[in-house]
């Protein structure tokens, strides 16, 4: 057998291996019911029943969370709105299973177009399935009567199924369809299941009974594993279950005390369940780019300001730092004309966009002045390369409150940053400082630009490095800035969660990281491990290194060198 790998979205962290129990969910076909009305309203009679005596249970278990989902499709069920509309629909001629799912996708509209919200999607049509299940004498997955260790893997799970399902006999879940506000996804981090969602195509490599490996730290699924894979799998869950046992929900302190926030770089509403899980400090970079991509016309303000409200309101009074929308030549968008450019990337891009599509970037400054009422959100502008940039930024926010101000609108007054990604702006941040409340150094992009290395470019990945000694000399210079000024400055690049060279930007004053939400335990365990010390005394001779390789040596003596570093993060 072949050792196949798939990919998906990290939903619950953790590493578990065990055979396949395949879940499919296949709505009954169109048998014919002789008295379709009546058959609805004893399947849903017998439903509410079951659910009844199932909620009764979860509450008595302490199930909270599995007990509200089941005890709100209780109620749907004893809506006349829902039960007379599919009454409706089957006295118009609609069999019964197309009356029910059609009921349910007119519900499911009415929850609105987030993505959080369209997660609880599922929930109406577990509730869907059991009714046309119950009116058609057909069979409905059934999870409660598992008697060995399994993986889990579905095109979806539904609240029904994961209420009875035996979770201490369940080693991993994975999911073809769901985002990470999924209920499995959401269930699973209760219990502590390695999770992975969205992994496409996942029905087509299991079939039941393989041997399967999820890790829900990567989002790697293994289907089919080689021994040695299966022996290094179980070997990282056992490290990461104590890892993320101890650092999963604590504040980050360095060994001598100081104080440091770990944030969670998201890019949809999706991925602040983790955040929010882990107990992040905050959201330190909130990637609006998903409510432009992919879509005819841009997003309105009310769609925005909906989203952003939603956001803040659930990560408060913790900060949401939104950056304004990052595009440019390489991920043109067809509602905005674009001319063809030799190098995209030092073209027309970030703030340079906003400032020549300018409704575009009024919108978006209106939508987060409205939802900054309801949070604590800052706002700041990527790609920022001048002086005047920042100025003209400024001003464009203060317009655009005096102007909602004017309507009788409320506005917050968010903080207003900077993405630092441009040499230029590092070199300056002294100049900078004075007009802005933070910076947020974004080492990805401040990398590939100090070194003219492509950071997506395989031919010039050995220069590409964020360990290079030029790029730690320029977040030096910004925090330096910061510091006489008294601002705010943080990471948000992946070297916030680079075990080698995080120890340095801590060493060099930086206080704030924002990584990967599945990251934040980790970083909080090297961050136990260091003294600061220690660590700026290390960090500043590391600034007089000759290479990325010096770097993180220096890197490693901060943390120690008995924590043990792997290719795709820190174990210990």
């Amino acid at each position: 057998m072949v050792e196949v790998r798939l990919r998906g979205k990290p939903a619950s962290p953790g590493v578990g291996v065990a055979p396949s129990i395949l879940i499919v969910h296949r709505l009954p076909g169109e048998a014919v019911v002789e008295d379709p009305l009546k058959a609805f309203r004893e399947a849903v009679a017998e439903e509410g029943k079951w659910i009844g005596g199932v909620v009764e249970r979860l509450w008595a278990e302490g199930r909270e969370d599995e007990a509200l989902i089941l005890e709100a499709q209780l109620l749907i069920l004893d809506d006349p709105n829902f039960t007379g509309l599919v009454e409706k629909l089957i006295g118009e001629g609609l069999s019964l299973a197309d009356a029910v799912k059609k009921t349910v996708n007119e519900v499911a509209e009415l929850f609105g177009k987030t993505a959080y919200m369209k997660a609880r999607r599922s929930d109406l049509m577990d509730l869907a399935n059991r009714i046309i299940a119950r009116v058609h004498g057909a069979t409905v997955p059934d999870l409660k009567n598992i008697s060995r260790m399994v993986v889990v893997v579905a095109d979806e799970l539904y609240p029904s199924e994961t209420a009875e399902m035996r979770k201490e006999l369940v080693a991993g879940i994975a999911t073809e369809r769901g985002g990470v506000t999924a209920h499995a996804a959401i269930i699973a981090r209760n219990y502590g299941i390695p999770a992975v969602v969205g992994v496409e195509s996942l029905l087509e490599h299991v079939k039941g009974g393989e041997l399967v490996v999820v890790d829900g730290v990567d989002g790697t699924i293994i289907v089919n594993p080689k021994p040695e894979t299966v022996e290094k799998a179980l070997s990282k869950g056992r490290r990461i279950r104590e890892l993320y046992e101890k650092f999963s929900k604590v504040e980050a302190y360095a060994a001598d005390g100081i104080r440091v926030h770990v944030e969670a770089n998201i890019g949809s509403p999706d991925e602040l369940e983790l955040a929010v899980f882990f107990k992040s400090d905050g959201v330190g970079l909130l990637r609006t780019e998903f409510l432009f991509i992919g879509r005819d016309s841009p997003p309105s303000e009310e769609e925005q300001y909906s989203i952003y409200r939603e956001l803040a309101s659930r990560i408060s009074p913790k900060p949401l730092i939104i950056r304004l929308l990052d595009v440019g030549g390489d991920k043109p968008l067809p509602y905005v004309k674009f001319r063809r450019e030799e190098n995209p990337f030092l073209g027309l891009r970030g703030i340079r966009l906003l400032f020549k599509e300018r409704s575009l970037l009024e919108t978006q400054v209106r939508a987060v002045l409205r939802a900054a009422v309801h949070g604590n959100i800052w706002i700041m502008a990527p790609m920022i390369s001048t002086i005047s940039e920042i100025v003209e930024f400024r001003k464009v926010v203060e317009e655009e409150a005096s102007r909602l101000e004017s309507r009788g609108i409320p506005v917050g007054r968010p903080r207003i940053g900077v993405m630092v990604e441009v040499p230029s702006i590092a070199l300056q941040a002294d100049a900078a400082a004075e007009h802005v409340d933070f910076f947020s150094i974004g080492t990805n992009d401040l990398t590939q630009y100090t070194l003219a290395a492509d950071r997506v470019n395989a031919d010039v990945a050995h220069i590409y490095d964020h360990a290079h000694p030029s790029v730690l000399r320029l977040v030096k210079m910004v925090v330096d800035a910061a510091e006489a000024k008294n601002r705010i400055v943080g990471v948000c690049g992946e070297a916030g969660s680079d075990p080698d060279v995080a120890p340095i930007l801590l060493g060099l004053g930086v206080r704030r990281l924002s990584v990967a939400p599945n990251q934040i335990p980790f970083v909080r365990y090297f961050v136990s491990r260091m003294k600061m010390s220690e660590a700026s005394s290390i960090a500043n001779k590391a600034l007089s290194a000759v290479s990325p390789v010096e770097v993180r040596n220096y890197g490693r003596r901060i943390i120690g060198e008995n924590a043990v570093f792997e290719s795709n993060g820190l174990i210990f």
